[in-house]
């Protein structure tokens, strides 16, 4: 599957939260994974917030191999971030090429960067555009578009909050700060093919 139909999938969305479960469903039905685990970890978070690590074994020989992912999270991360890391980590199984996760600190400071208006640097490695599209694929994913839709009259009379919205999607409020905002219709069209 690629990450455009799994954005397609979830831009349909309208309850909140978007369970990690049916990221991982979604991304099972189209993929060769047999079985994707969490584990949780014990690691300092100013280095690093989440993982992947993906393997295949053999169960017998000649047989054939059997695929599998684990996604690694800091335990002691509020469940907002916990589940933000982990959502743009499973999109990395849909990746081509492996890219590096940052921690919440490089997160936060690229979507501010991003609210700003700061563009990508073309020097910066693969691994590193790679990143920064997961994170806005993420956001698309645990913050749908029809859902942002449904929640923005009631944000722009005063009625929600940044806060009430980040509670509801259970996401951090920087993630809701920027899918809220003007920016985002552009670049949600951008994932779906239209300019």
């Amino acid at each position: 599957m690629s990450v455009k139909k799994l954005i397609a999938y979830f831009s349909e969305k309208v309850e909140l939260p978007i369970p990690i479960s049916s990221v991982v469903e979604q991304i099972r039905l189209y993929s060769i994974l047999d079985d994707i685990s969490f584990v949780g970890v014990s690691l300092d978070e100013r280095k690093i917030k989440g993982a992947f690590f993906e393997y295949s074994r053999s169960p017998a020989v000649y047989a054939y191999p059997e695929f599998f992912a684990e996604v690694y999270y800091i335990e002691t991360q509020p469940i907002e971030w916990r589940r933000f890391v982990v959502c743009k980590e499973l999109l990395h199984l849909l990746d081509k090429k492996p890219a590096k996760s940052g921690n919440e600190t490089e997160i936060s400071e690229l979507i501010t960067s991003l609210c700003e208006g700061d563009t990508l640097n073309p020097e910066d490695e693969f691994q590193t555009w790679t990143d920064h599209l997961m994170v806005f694929y993420a956001m698309a994913i645990l913050l749908p578009y029809n859902a942002r839709e449904l929640l923005l009259p009631g944000l722009s009379a005063g009625h929600l909050t940044v806060a009430d919205i980040a509670a509801m999607a259970q996401v951090p409020e920087i993630v809701v700060n920027f899918v809220m905002s003007d920016k985002w219709p552009i670049i949600h069209n951008v994932f779906n093919g239209e300019r």
